[in-house]
């Protein structure tokens, strides 16, 4: 099996990040070990330089207790 684990379906990350526990995103990857399709440390490492994760930030505030459409963002 010379391919990755990837989802079906399109990943989304979505949610409510106010509070300073939340404003930091962490994403983890688990290295392919001991396995006959794995492949080797070196080889993995060699096809991670240069890639890149690319995410969208929304930069305004939306106030969900705020009703008046000129005052909530």
């Amino acid at each position: 099996m010379d391919r990755l684990r990837c989802p079906k379906e399109d990943l989304v990350i979505s949610g409510d990040y106010n509070s300073k526990a939340g404003n930091t995103l962490l994403i983890v990857f688990e290295r392919c070990e001991g396995k006959d399709y794995c492949k080797s440390k070196e080889e993995i490492d060699a096809w991670l330089v240069r890639k890149f994760l690319v995410t969208v930030t929304n930069q305004k505030n939306f106030l969900k207790d705020v009703f008046d459409p000129d005052k909530r963002i």
